[in-house]
């Protein structure tokens, strides 16, 4: 399936998985695209476990901050079994750059943030940014690179 995706296209090919699945189902199903040629891991969507909220809508998916305990577990077990190997992308619940930062030295090389910005504001990005900087230095990196999957090594 990546291949044929490639055949149209320059662009990377990447593979966006729920937290809702069993993490050694993850686990599998990442490696097995990345063997079949996908180009790195989003991990993860949103989620449809509505236990997670109170008074719960049932359409649609979760996302924030209660999705980011159930995000990370399984981006880091997927980042402890291709680290190094992919482009890994974390999403899910981040909403500070301390949990930035906990996901990039779990192994992811990119964050996405949505459902912060929606609750935080667009100054988000800027305090986001500012707290990776502290926390770098803190770590004794001159660069954010350093600190990727710095939990793997």
């Amino acid at each position: 399936m990546f291949k044929q995706a490639k055949a149209l296209t320059k662009m990377p090919i990447l593979l966006k998985i729920a937290p809702d699945m069993e993490i050694e189902d993850a686990v599998t199903l990442t490696k097995m695209a990345v063997a079949s040629g996908a180009d790195g891991i989003i991990a993860t969507n949103t989620t449809v476990d509505y236990s997670l909220v109170k008074e719960p809508k049932d359409i649609g998916g979760i996302s924030g901050a209660v999705l980011k305990e159930k995000s990370f577990k399984i981006f880091e077990a997927i980042a402890k079994e291709l680290y190094g190997k992919t482009l890994l992308i974390s999403v899910g619940g981040i909403d500070s750059a301390e949990e930035a930062y906990k996901r990039i030295k779990a192994g992811a090389s990119l964050v996405q943030i949505l459902s912060g910005l929606v609750f935080h504001g667009p100054d988000m990005i800027m305090n986001v940014n500012k707290g990776l900087i502290e926390l770098l230095k803190a770590d004794g990196y001159e660069n954010i690179t350093q600190a990727i999957g710095a939990d793997r090594k």
